[in-house]
């Protein structure tokens, strides 16, 4: 064999090998390793998670007697909205519901207490916290991700 037919033999043959490997979609080459790992079951984040607006933020500051809450996360479920803050007091996740849109530029909900946290900083000489409709739960899965989204954002 000649030296231009080896050259032209090993350079297809390094061509064919670099494609069937490049196919490959076995374990070695995750195509989405983001997907994989322990924290693969987790998968809300904090730039997904949408904010409610001004307006709510001073509703649920106007129950707390305080300004210290400046973000609040919003799921929407069924029946209505699930928010969540951190606490000026640090700690848990305070869970709140409404029925109105908390998008709103001019909210004027209702904004219910949901877990212990939230009942805890219920605290302004005038607020009076209305116990949140049943369709509401501290544990649903859309308040577990308006957990999360505050979660997430607060350790960034």
């Amino acid at each position: 064999m000649r030296t231009t037919a080896k050259t032209a033999s090993a350079l297809v043959g390094s061509v064919t090998l670099a494609l069937l490997l490049a196919s490959c979609n076995g374990a070695a080459q995750e195509p989405n390793p983001a997907n994989t790992g322990p924290l693969a079951e987790n998968t809300t984040r904090a730039a997904t998670c949408d904010t409610a607006s001004s307006a709510t933020v001073d509703a649920i500051n106007a129950l707390t007697g305080s300004d210290d809450v400046s973000t609040v996360n919003i799921e929407a479920a069924d029946g209505g909205w699930y928010l969540g803050t951190t606490p000026a007091s640090g700690g848990d996740v305070a869970l709140w519901a409404t029925t109105v849109d908390p998008t709103a530029d001019d909210f004027d909900g209702t904004v219910f207490p949901l877990n212990r946290t939230a009942t805890d900083e219920v605290d302004a000489p005038t607020a009076t916290a209305s116990p949140a409709p049943k369709t509401f739960t501290a544990d649903s899965a859309a308040a577990s991700r308006v957990e999360n989204c505050v979660t997430d954002g607060a350790s960034k």
